[in-house]
């Protein structure tokens, strides 16, 4: 038996590296042309005043781009936000033209001046104007610029503004001995619209009027605002360029009027942030945390909370380090064996992508290979109690 005994022991031992070994990644072929980088890492002790001079720096956000109008993505959020605003325009004189809709209303000696005008007499009753007072007619410009109205006939309009028709319509009437007590409307807007596309509100067509459309009219009465959870990006393709607004400064007290053209194309995109997260790896498992800009966590969150990376015995207290950027990599050492550091931990605010890096204390490694290989112990202790049979 003790023969046997000192033989698993011998056999124990041996094997101990390869229990020990983690997996490998066996390769076929590797590309030797290039290497991995090496980042510069600068060291610097974690002060309360330096902590709360980095509560200052750039929150960077990314947002995920759904792909209207442009590749689908993850981009940063200064890249969409940046604005680029049209010319400083006023809204534009309407001109009629196809598909527009014209409502011509003339007058009899003794008539009114306006359609269903109420007249009052001089007792102060009240009459409505007759029908036979009134003669109506109702046209639609055609593909040739022209309409054809009652008791005017055929118009050239198209490419006129409403006060020139009515300039036209006075002479014809003055020429035929015709008293011009007359009205001329537009009651059908359709030669000018703008386009919108929207990844939430679906797309339409909108007309323009005589009145004008800016596009915060435009944007408010699609339903798209401010979330946010989300940041709304607005583009207008005008004349082969692009103009961008967002809709947080669109909709900012105080901002301009951006007047829309006919034939503009407005794309309004919903853009979700995506989560930011923080890193932790050293002392235990590696894990990944998620961090928002409303919350503003900070290091104190990771560390001291119950099940936070300090909670592990084996993490090695006087050398905490969070680690931002690249060449260099700034790396910010806190020494958190003294509870009072729990202040400069507090202040010290956390950034997406982030590393919390806190080592393993010195004999935590001999710690984990003499718990690997404990079976093996336990089992000879069995044999040598005659436990096994």
């Amino acid at each position: 038996m003790k023969h046997l005994l000192a033989l698993i022991a011998v056999l124990a031992l041996a094997s101990c590296s390869e229990v020990l070994q983690s997996p490998t990644l066996k390769t076929v072929a590797e590309d030797t042309t290039t290497e991995q980088e090496d980042f510069e890492v600068v060291v610097k002790p974690l002060t309360l005043a330096m902590a709360r001079d980095l509560q200052t720096t750039n929150y960077p956000r990314q947002v995920m781009r759904s792909g209207i109008g442009a590749a689908a993505g993850v981009i940063s959020e200064g890249s969409v936000t940046r604005g680029n605003l049209p010319p400083e325009l006023g809204p534009e004189t309407y001109r009629l033209g196809i598909g527009d809709q014209l409502t011509f209303a003339q007058f009899a000696e003794g008539g009114v001046s306006t359609i269903n005008e109420m007249i009052t007499s001089g007792n102060g009753t009240s009459s409505g104007q007759k029908a036979d007072q009134v003669i109506t007619s109702v046209g639609r410009v055609g593909s040739d610029g022209s309409v054809l109205l009652l008791g005017l006939g055929k118009l050239d309009i198209g490419g006129k503004t409403l006060n020139e028709a009515r300039d036209l319509v006075r002479n014809i009437l003055i020429r035929n001995g015709i008293a011009p007590k007359f009205q001329l409307e537009i009651t059908g807007f359709n030669s000018q619209k703008v386009f919108v596309a929207s990844n939430v509100g679906g797309s339409s067509v909108v007309p323009l009027t005589d009145q004008g459309l800016t596009l915060k009219e435009l944007v408010i009465s699609t339903g798209e605002g401010i979330d946010g959870r989300s940041v709304v990006v607005i583009r207008i393709q005008r004349d082969g360029r692009e103009y961008r607004i967002t809709s947080e400064e669109l909709l900012r007290p105080g901002a301009r009027d951006i007047y829309l053209r006919d034939q503009d194309q407005v794309v309004i995109e919903a853009m979700g942030y995506k989560p930011g997260q923080v890193f932790v790896l050293g002392a235990v498992a590696p894990v990944t945390i998620p961090i928002s800009p409303e919350k503003r966590e900070t290091m104190a969150d990771i560390l001291f909370t119950p099940g936070g990376v300090l909670a592990s015995p084996s993490a090695q207290r006087s050398e905490v380090y969070l680690l931002r950027g690249s060449n260099p990599v700034e790396a910010f050492k806190l020494d958190a064996t003294d509870p009072t550091r729990i202040v400069v931990a507090a202040a010290m605010e956390l950034r997406p992508n982030d590393i919390i890096f806190v080592p393993e204390q010195p004999l935590s490694s001999l710690n984990r290979t003499l718990q690997s290989i404990a079976p093996l112990r336990l089992l000879i202790r069995d044999l040598q109690a005659g436990a096994i049979p």
